[in-house]
């Protein structure tokens, strides 16, 4: 989002055409400069952001990912975001956790976008004027919920759940289902006030928190591969952009060995969420956006134009017929 903001504000002071490409670049450029994911950041751009992508704009974002890893790199160095993974599943006996966790991450993804596009629909019907001319109290109570999910959680369900997340897929602990639970509540929190705090990272730490509570389940089965088939089935839930979900992740811990079984469960994830939520989270809320501008640009046409009728009426000279 803020890749995009950017790029958007800087074609439009050097009076740029393509608003759409740069728009599309900035948020690849910016999913590739924050993970070090260069690859997801394409793919994204493409899956996600773009459901009629353009071929003349390919260059543009390649362009713009191309720089924003020369400038990570530059600034951090080579890195993965959740750190090199080796962990691996055997395929001959480890599709248990790969079926499992792929439904239940994925319904609880679908769930979760379903939620937000639900309550964003009917806030306004909710609350009426009292939301526009007081959306500070609205934001400060969806901040609240967020504090008292932080603090039941030690502070683990502030920010991005990082931490968390790390130590899961190095398999330096595991993470309860309270961290889960709270990370997911406060997400939602703070997508729904209007100002949300991000939702890539989130979406993979409550993943991450899902596989790695439901580990002991499996036996045989790494926590950190438990982890990491919940983190992308998850993601993949709330995004319904499966190969984004998949690359994203493998690219994020440096693991090819779990390419098939994380492919598996991005399927698996992506099926279950379109039977909760049949509309992908960022296109339902963009609609959500355009419907609004459109009403509010009809409201204004019908007022002025009722304004223009009454001043001709006024204007018109008076019946001389007495």
């Amino acid at each position: 989002l803020v890749g995009a903001s950017i790029m958007m504000v800087a074609a439009g002071l050097a009076e740029l055409k393509r608003e759409r490409g740069f728009i599309l670049a900035g948020a690849a450029a910016g999913i590739a400069a924050a993970f070090n994911t260069p690859l997801a950041g394409l793919v994204f751009a493409i899956e996600e952001l773009a459901r009629a992508y353009e071929q003349r704009t390919s260059g543009l974002v390649l362009l713009a990912v191309i720089l924003a890893g020369i400038v990570s790199i530059a600034t951090v160095g080579y890195y993965d975001y959740f750190g090199h993974s080796t962990v691996t599943l055997d395929l001959h006996n480890g599709w248990l956790p790969v079926i499992i966790l792929g439904v239940v991450c994925g319904f609880l993804g679908g769930l979760f976008a379903r939620l937000v596009l639900w309550t964003s629909r009917r806030l306004g019907r909710w609350f009426g004027k009292d939301l526009l001319h007081h959306p500070a109290s609205f934001a400060a109570a969806c901040g609240l919920l967020v504090a008292v999910a932080g603090y039941l959680t030690h502070g683990a369900a502030f920010g991005t759940g990082y931490a968390a997340a790390r130590s899961a897929l190095e398999g330096s602990g595991l993470i309860d289902w309270d961290f889960a639970l709270a990370k997911w509540v406060a997400t939602a929190a703070s997508t729904i006030s209007g100002i949300p705090g991000g939702l890539l990272a989130p979406s993979l730490s409550v993943g991450a928190g899902i596989g790695s509570a439901l580990s002991s389940l499996f036996v045989g089965t790494p926590a950190a591969a438990s982890a990491m088939l919940g983190m992308v089935a998850y993601f993949v839930g709330v995004t319904q952009a499966p190969i984004t979900g998949f690359v994203l992740v493998m690219e994020m811990t440096g693991n090819h060995g779990m390419l098939v079984p994380l492919m598996a469960a991005t399927m698996l994830g992506l099926g279950t969420s379109k039977l909760v939520c049949r509309v992908p989270l960022y296109h339902g809320l963009a609609m959500q956006i355009i419907h609004a501008r459109r009403a509010a640009v009809g409201t204004a046409s019908a007022a002025s134009a009722t304004e223009a009728d009454a001043g001709d009426k006024s204007a018109a000279p008076p019946n001389a017929s007495s």
